[in-house]
């Protein structure tokens, strides 16, 4: 089996139950891991595409943590939304694993790669990261942090369960950056609490709400995903208008939307949902 799935397949499938417990075994479900592997690869990769010309860099937000939702203090807030996702994600698994229940740590892990970062944050943002001269060098890094620290992150959870997939990503890229000879160097990733905010948690949410229901919109239709949309109408709360719309460029590059409008509906919203009107616009055909 570890000659036909690998060793990390397998240590990936006999994590999924806890100690003690039986754990029938049916060979298809080491295909998962070998999914895991793959994804993770490929993920890492492209993600390093995005992380050519950084250094390291910080914003200047983490020099301050006395900051609102719209006081961004130069780190964007889908950023900072990733970043506590991935700080309360630290806080979780530290605790499975101080438990020995390595079965959650996993499974939060897994979760946390396969939606939040690789489904969403990578989509989100890799418009932004590949145009740095027109976003800039403060927006620019801000992304380019979130996006280096969630998988550098991701990579040293992972570890101690798929030790060879992750030696082999890190290889590539982070054991330069880190000046470590290999990730079974690196200490486990320690928890900032400052980097969970609970309002920012619920902006980037209600951000992920609306590209989620711009792709449901878009397949429903049998349009790609990156089908544009001539026009989005927004109808959401006041507070949650002035945060989406300080998200509004990476909004417009997830969503693949010319023009975003905050719209009024006839009911108000509550604080925290939101109403979408989708207007899909014509493909323009590549010219010879």
């Amino acid at each position: 089996m570890i000659d036909k799935y690998s060793g990390d397949a397998l240590r990936f499938w006999a994590a999924g139950s806890k100690l003690g417990d039986d754990l029938p075994f049916q060979e298809k479900d080491l295909v998962t891991g070998i999914k895991m592997s793959t994804k993770l690869w490929n993920a890492s990769r492209f993600a390093i595409t995005m992380l050519k010309d950084y250094h390291l860099e910080k914003p200047s937000f983490l020099a301050n943590h006395h900051l609102t939702a719209t006081d961004t203090g130069g780190m964007l807030l889908i950023d900072r939304w990733l970043l506590c996702k991935l700080h309360k994600l630290i806080k979780e698994c530290t605790e499975s694993f101080d438990k020995y229940e390595y079965v959650k740590t996993k499974a939060e892990v897994e979760k946390f790669f396969w939606h939040t970062l690789c489904d969403n944050y990578i989509e989100i943002v890799k418009t932004r990261l590949y145009n740095a001269e027109k976003y800039g060098v403060a927006v620019t890094t801000s992304g380019r942090y979130a996006l280096y620290q969630a998988i550098s992150t991701v990579l040293k959870m992972l570890a101690p369960i798929m030790p060879y997939i992750t030696e082999s990503v890190y290889q590539l890229y982070f054991a330069k950056m880190e000046k470590k000879q290999s990730i079974h160097h690196e200490s486990w990733p320690s928890c900032d609490d400052r980097l969970i905010d609970e309002t920012v948690e619920q902006t980037g949410d209600l951000f992920v709400d609306v590209l989620s229901t711009v792709r449901k919109y878009k397949s429903e239709n049998d349009k790609a995903l990156n089908w544009p949309v001539a026009e989005l109408v927004i109808e959401c709360s006041d507070a949650d208008k002035k945060t989406l719309s300080a998200m509004l460029d990476d909004l417009k590059n997830a969503t693949t939307s010319s023009q975003i409008t905050f719209g009024v509906g006839n009911i108000a919203c509550s604080e925290h949902s939101v109403r979408v009107k989708i207007v899909l616009g014509e493909k323009k055909e590549k010219n010879d």
